[in-house]
């Protein structure tokens, strides 16, 4: 199967069905322009965009061979926030209980997973799937299938946010979207794994930052699998979010309100996680100004709790410690600083504030 190209069905005027192929990069600027309100689906979109060619050829005959050009639209200001199909203002989805702890893969959340805004998106993406069917699941295989058309339009948007202000490599809003210059299939594959996740087929444990932070649950037979959101999702989903509401170049990407809530899905959920962001942001405040290397060496006293010595090899530390860093980065725990290639990090006064019990407060307090 070619994955660079996804099949539209025209729906256009009289309706005769067509299977076309277009570029991955003109669908998502199709999604766009279908999020922005200006067509109500991708069909309408191409539809224009004949309709565009059909003219010009009226009014400046060519001979066919020279039609091959491409349509442009122009693209709205990056400043109009993103549709998901569900906001603050929409009515409440139905609501699933979170799967129990016990289905946890692992006692800390994957090195897949270096950000939480993903998050924010799927939520919101699952929210309006669940209002249209008027259900509180639906197909796993089917929502999936529905991210990938999507996820790479969400990355075109928090890419061209980035671009805007030139952002760092570890302050890019972009960082854990779907790559669309890779291998796209693996990308949103590993994407969709690391975040919707799915029920392990060796027992009844279910991977993804979604499932682990008790957002989401997947409930049913293989095969059978079908996908909620919890209550605790509903919440940080409906909680208005200064990128994807106000397209606000933000770094940290979250308000209080909303980091309020991934602490406490991470306290309730998976109590070793906390302790291992609290060791991490404790160990760099006793430091001041840490460096990889450094951070490296220590980390390794908390990792063999979870792991054997002989398998830590410098690595693998390296690889979870970072990862851990970019997520305590995007909460606001923690900063990194450059000075040419060489990187150190030090604690923020949000983290400082944390470490001594005063968590940042949120609009009830």
């Amino acid at each position: 199967m070619d994955n660079t190209k996804k099949p539209v069905i025209s729906q256009a005027g009289p309706r005769q069905k067509l299977t076309v192929e277009i570029p991955v990069n003109s669908l998502i600027q199709a999604l766009e322009f279908v999020a922005s309100g200006r067509f109500s689906n991708v069909d309408e979109v191409v539809a224009a965009g004949i309709e565009t060619l059909r003219a010009r050829s009226v009014s400046r005959p060519r001979p066919l061979h020279r039609l091959e050009e491409t349509i442009s639209i122009p693209l709205g200001s990056v400043s109009q926030p993103l549709d998901l199909g569900w906001g603050s203002s929409n009515p409440s989805p139905q609501t699933v209980g979170p799967l129990p702890i016990s289905t946890l893969p692992h006692a800390l959340i994957p090195i897949t997973v270096p950000r939480f805004l993903p998050c924010k998106l799927l939520l919101r993406f699952l929210a309006g799937s669940l209002v249209k069917a008027d259900a509180d699941t639906v197909e796993a295989c089917s929502f999936r299938n529905q991210v990938r058309y999507a996820a790479f339009s969400w990355t075109d948007y928090v890419r061209r946010l980035d671009q805007q202000t030139d952002q760092p490599r570890g302050r890019r809003l972009s960082t854990a979207f779907p790559d669309v210059a890779r291998d796209q299939e693996k990308s949103i594959s590993r994407f969709l794994e690391a975040y919707v996740g799915s029920p392990y087929a060796s027992g009844p444990k279910v991977g993804g930052a979604l499932p682990f932070l008790g957002f989401v649950a997947q409930i049913g037979p293989p095969g059978h699998v079908r996908i909620g959101i919890t209550q605790a999702g509903v919440e940080f989903a409906r909680v208005l979010n200064p990128v994807l509401d106000e397209a606000e170049i933000s770094f940290p990407p979250f308000r209080n309100d909303e980091i309020a809530l991934v602490m406490k899905a991470i306290t309730t959920r998976a109590p070793a996680e906390l302790d291992l962001m609290r060791y991490y942001v404790e160990l760099i405040n006793q430091m001041g100004r840490a460096s990889r290397d450094a951070l490296t060496a220590r980390m390794r006293n908390f990792y063999v709790r979870f792991w054997s010595p002989l398998d830590l090899n410098a690595g693998m530390i390296e690889s979870m410690r970072a990862t851990l860093h970019s997520r305590c980065q995007e909460l606001g725990l923690v900063k990194t600083d450059r000075e040419a290639r060489i990187a150190s990090y030090t604690v923020t006064e949000t983290g400082t504030d944390w470490l001594r019990g005063r968590f940042p407060p949120t609009k009830g307090e």
